[in-house]
């Protein structure tokens, strides 16, 4: 259980910048701002790559540095799905609602996993198999609840989107690192 709450913790850490630059993004982009969606996804993409960087050996409790195209491959891919879907979900089309939220959601935690593996040599392939799942379920929460961020106030925006990094942190750990009890 002990490991369990380790990679939670460690896994929060992680998540925080990400999810904090997204609700930021979504909320800006809401209130006309799109300059400082753009900033704040840059920020969440680059901070949440670089403290995944050097806190991962934390995470799974042994001596690891991922390869700087994991790190490139998490800073790119985190800004950029960051700024489109703050993007998207400031649009108000009749195709923009809580299903496609998790559908899109589901589809880029799913292929942003497997573009992790692939940046990375060696990467075990149930690591990934089980990483693809976890950021799956965990995108799909996460941009159902990012949607309503648009029409609360900014601290209640902040607040909610720490509440969603708790969400997300959850099912990637009881998902992804299920197999740190097993083995």
């Amino acid at each position: 259980m002990m490991i369990l709450l380790t990679a939670f913790f460690w896994e929060f850490v992680q998540n925080l910048p990400v999810v904090l630059g997204f609700g930021l993004a979504v909320w800006y982009w809401a209130h006309g701002q799109k300059i400082y969606a753009g900033a704040v996804s840059v920020a969440g993409g680059l901070t949440g790559a670089l403290v995944i960087r050097y806190t991962e050996a934390l995470l799974i409790g042994q001596p690891f540095m991922e390869p700087w195209s994991v790190t490139v491959v998490n800073a790119v891919g985190v800004a950029l799905l960051l700024v489109l879907f703050a993007a998207y979900l400031g649009s108000e089309g009749r195709w923009s609602n809580r299903r496609m939220d998790a559908a899109l959601g589901a589809l880029a935690g799913a292929g942003f996993a497997l573009a992790q593996g692939l940046a990375a040599p060696g990467a075990p392939v149930m690591g990934v198999v089980l990483q693809s799942v976890a950021l799956a379920l965990a995108a799909a929460a996460v941009l159902v609840m990012m949607r309503r961020l648009k029409a609360q106030s900014f601290k209640a925006a902040l607040g909610n989107a720490v509440l969603a990094t708790l969400v997300m942190t959850a099912i990637i750990t009881v998902i992804g690192y299920s197999y740190l009890v097993i083995g």
